[in-house]
Order: C-alpha cells, then sequence, then structure tokens
C-alpha cells in the first residue's frame, strides 16, 4: 500500500504539545477550582467572585482530559478535535491578557510563589498559539488519509448539539468583545471587563469545538472533545451547587435564582451533560 494512502498519523510533535498542554491546563485549574477563594495568592489575577474561579477551573480541568485524550490517539482524524479549540482559545486569550496586562500579578507587593505563576501564565500565552499553529502546519503535511469514518451523530443529537454551538459562540463572542456591557444582559453573575474576557475566550473555543464535531460527524473522532465537554459540563453543576449561596461583599447573593438568567444557564449545562454523555454511551465498544 502507498504510503499516502495510509491514515496520517499524529505526529510526534502535535502529541507532545497537546501532552504539555494538559499538564499546564491541569496545573491552571486544580488550584483555583478546589480554593476558588484564593486567587490573590494562586493565580494570575484576582478573580471575583468565587463562582468565576470556579467556572474557569472547570475550563481548564475539561481541556486536561480533551487535550490529553487526543494526544493519545494514533492517527490524525481521532485526535484533531482538540486543536482548533485550543489553538482559539488561548489565542483569544493572549489577547485579552495584553490587553488587561495591569490586572495582573506581576509587582513585588505579591509573594514570589504569585509572580512565579503569573509570569508563566504571560510565557504560556504567548508561546503556545504560535507554536500550536505551527504544528498544526507541520502535521497538514504529514503523509497519509483520514481513516474511515466510524458511526456518525443521530440528527437529533446534531440538533441539540447545533443549538449548543450558536448559543455559546454568540454569547462567548458578546462577553469577548464588550464584557462590561454584555454580562448584566446575558450572564447570570457579575463579571468584570478582564474576567468577561476571560470566559468569553473559553465559550468561544468551546464552542468552535463544538462545531468541529458537527463538521466530523463521526462519534469515534469527537470522543477526547466529547468527555471533555461531560467533564465541563459535570464540573459547572458542582461548582453551582458548591457555590450557589456566596454573597458579594454588598450581602448581595451571587446569583439571583428569581432571574430568568440563571436557570437559561443551568438549562445550558444539564444539556450539554446530556448531549456530551449521550454521543459517548452511542458510540460502539469496538469503536472506543
Amino acid at each position: 500500500m502507498n504510503v499516502s494512502d495510509t491514515p496520517k498519523p499524529t505526529i510526534r510533535s502535535m502529541q507532545l504539545i497537546l501532552i504539555v498542554a494538559a499538564v499546564l491546563v491541569l496545573l491552571q485549574g486544580l488550584p483555583i477550582y478546589l480554593f476558588p477563594h484564593d486567587t490573590a495568592t494562586i493565580f494570575s489575577w484576582t478573580v471575583n467572585p468565587p463562582i468565576t474561579v470556579a467556572f474557569l477551573g472547570a475550563a481548564y480541568l475539561s481541556s486536561m482530559f480533551m487535550e490529553y485524550l487526543a494526544a493519545r490517539e494514533a492517527t490524525w482524524a481521532d485526535a484533531r478535535i482538540a486543536v482548533p479549540a485550543v489553538l482559539v482559545f488561548t489565542s483569544l486569550t493572549t489577547i485579552v491578557t495584553l490587553r488587561h496586562i495591569d490586572k495582573f500579578h506581576f509587582g513585588s507587593e505579591h509573594d514570589l510563589y504569585t509572580q512565579i505563576v503569573t509570569w508563566a501564565w504571560l510565557v504560556i500565552y504567548v508561546v503556545v498559539p504560535p507554536a500550536l499553529a505551527v504544528i498544526w502546519w507541520q502535521q497538514a503535511k504529514a503523509p497519509g488519509v483520514d481513516a474511515p469514518k466510524g458511526p456518525p451523530m443521530g440528527r437529533a443529537l446534531r440538533a441539540v448539539l447545533a443549538v449548543q454551538a450558536l448559543v455559546l459562540t454568540l454569547v462567548g463572542l458578546c462577553l469577548y468583545v464588550a464584557p462590561e456591557d454584555v454580562a448584566p444582559e446575558l450572564w447570570p453573575w457579575k463579571l468584570s471587563a478582564l474576567t468577561g474576557g476571560a470566559i468569553g475566550a473559553w465559550l468561544l473555543g468551546i464552542g468552535v469545538g463544538v462545531w468541529h464535531a458537527l463538521w466530523e460527524n463521526d462519534l469515534r473522532r469527537v470522543r477526547p472533545g466529547m468527555i471533555g465537554f461531560v467533564v465541563f459540563a459535570a464540573l459547572q453543576l458542582v461548582a453551582i451547587i458548591r457555590l450557589a449561596g456566596f454573597e458579594t461583599d454588598d450581602g448581595v447573593s451571587v446569583l439571583d435564582w428569581g432571574g430568568a438568567k440563571v436557570w437559561v444557564y443551568v438549562l445550558l449545562i444539564v444539556s450539554m451533560l446530556g448531549s456530551s454523555g449521550y454521543s459517548l454511551l452511542a458510540t460502539p465498544k469496538a469503536d472506543v
């Protein structure tokens, strides 16, 4: 068989950068998800309220699962679900970081550990996007073709995912472009310009991942992304339950359960958990 007719492998440099990215997001996400009240000392900038911190931590941890599982895939068609989403998120977060660089913990008034975490953040987001773009270009030049497709998604699943992708993309874009103007109307709790931009970057990255999954239309190929989707939704629900009673400095509950925004948010998260869980259950065991 001609080399060009064999399934395109995931090149070693792509596997390596995905593994490195998985380790980095684990180190970023785990501390803040477990200790959302301590960002003044364990994170690159001070984030309030804690439910925002938990959102970011959950996003990082879910990304870790997707990147690690994608890195383990031998063929490129089964690994590529992670790459566009990660590139979009990291690139947008780099811009947010540079836009709000004065909010980060670089100064000598912060302890050494906090400054190291902050400088590591800056280096990661300056280096990773161009490095990933170059490696993606190298991956595209690797010989081989896509392996035959596995079982497709059903129409109902695709319809639900399309709605989720549209909501994630539109809300993410609005938060990213005009967080202070849009957040009070769209988001269920208060966001600053920096946290709104950071959450917007995550929503856009996740939205790209869902659009990509729809384009693949292959339960086997999208499995790493769907596992990340399950983790993201599950951890967000845990964060809501854990931090729903938190009050802001002025004594107001961080979540207004009498308003529609909170329930729309919960419905979206539950639908994400259901659609990704169904996708994983629908994948034949022989294809896992």
